[in-house]
């Protein structure tokens, strides 16, 4: 039977989150010496201060995503549970999960609209691998009440089945030759009779070139500027200089091709050809503005490029491996354009320490502004300086 959720939650002014409505307790899982190393009255508001330091020390998606999770978590330990989640064991987070997988009715919001003023947390049934993401978030928060004597153990991270999915078959993200030629064909094909069309068609070319030749998220693409490309002058290397997903610094080799690129839209902006390194401007702009443009709107050209170019072969004779590449670019996002790059990059003989740089990856530790002797290897070889679609 769909619950009111009015009785139990309240809107968070500072996090936009969901109150208790509960008494805090001092549950089983607090610390018991009483010498914590924050102050808090309850679970909530320990909640908040970790999502306080999330904001201050994660990036801003990082945030928001958490936010999200522990949001619905502790309207959920409020509105079903009736307890403080210091109070939980594995059953309770168990029935989470569950929950989790199918949220009542009065907990999901109509399709087609907005949340409204009723807090409704869930467009859906979570999907297995969006619940593990919910359970790592829940577990990081707990880790962190652990270490600052909040809590005095991690029952998520202690149980380790409660984050476990079903493994399904890695889906093959990468875009074949035959799809890359029909992306390069299209590109070529943009007009550039008028001012506006050349700034249009020199933009799309730079996005698709740095999503193939580099390697960015959507994120790092929309965020870019022209100043964080910069030149070695001992060796004529050049670095895009960025942030890692989690935070540290993160140096990118570029290709000459992404630099070529760079410098044809740079050109049809009426610039200089090569950016300076202080230079602020975006690295992608919204037509006629100094503006950046969004992820959201990389996330939407990729598509579109990588679905007329699918057109462009569903216009060819049928063949097995045409038909495939067709599949491949109606599905493509921009992540893709990331995987085809690394895993292109494993195939002519990189090291997986080699892509791990390339790719930003947190468990590899990258240093420095410019790419170590290593990573100046990779830079010189044939198979990074390729373009796929050149």
């Amino acid at each position: 039977m769909a619950m009111s959720l009015a009785p139990a939650l309240a809107a968070c002014a500072e996090f936009d989150l969901v109150a208790y409505d509960c008494p805090p307790a001092q549950g089983i899982m607090r610390s018991s010496d009483g010498t914590a190393f924050i102050v808090a009255g309850d679970d909530f508001e320990a909640a908040q201060l970790y999502l306080n330091d999330v904001r201050l020390t994660r990036s801003a998606a990082t945030y928001r995503a958490y936010k999200k999770e522990i949001g619905r978590f502790l309207g959920w330990c409020a509105a079903v549970r009736r307890k403080s989640f210091s109070d939980f064991g594995p059953n309770d987070y168990g029935e989470y999960k569950q929950f989790l997988l199918n949220p009542p009715a009065a907990w999901v919001a109509p399709a087609g609209q907005g949340p409204g003023r009723a807090w409704r947390p869930f467009a859906g049934e979570l999907s297995p691998s969006s619940v593990t993401y919910a359970f790592r978030a829940l577990s990081a928060m707990l880790t962190w009440l652990v270490a600052q004597n909040w809590l005095r153990g991690n029952v998520i991270s202690a149980n380790h089945g409660l984050m476990k999915r079903p493994r399904t078959p890695r889906a093959n993200r990468r875009i074949p030759q035959g799809g890359l030629d029909a992306i390069r064909d299209y590109l070529a094909s943009l007009p550039i009779e008028t001012p506006a069309q050349l700034e249009a068609a020199r933009r799309t070319q730079l996005v698709m070139s740095v999503g193939l030749g580099m390697a960015l998220r959507r994120s790092e693409i929309a965020a870019a500027t022209m100043g964080q490309f910069q030149i070695e002058p001992d060796h004529g290397t050049w670095t895009w200089v960025g942030v890692r997903k989690g935070g540290g610094e993160h140096g990118v080799g570029v290709p000459l091709f992404v630099i070529d690129a760079l410098v044809q839209y740079r050109v049809a902006l009426g610039l200089p050809p090569y950016p300076e390194p202080a230079e602020s401007m975006p690295m992608v702009r919204a037509l006629g503005t100094d503006k950046p443009v969004t992820g959201e709107w990389v996330k939407q050209m990729v598509q579109q490029v990588c679905t007329a170019a699918a057109e462009r072969l569903a216009c060819l004779p049928v063949t097995a491996e045409r038909t495939e590449a067709i599949r491949r670019l109606r599905a493509a996002t921009t992540h893709w354009l990331r995987h085809t790059r690394l895993s292109e990059l494993l195939e002519q003989g990189a090291t997986l320490k080699e892509v791990s740089e390339v790719a930003g990856h947190e468990s590899i530790a990258t240093t420095g502004t410019y790419l170590h002797a290593e990573g100046r290897r990779l830079y010189q070889s044939a198979a990074f300086q390729r373009s796929p679609i050149a």
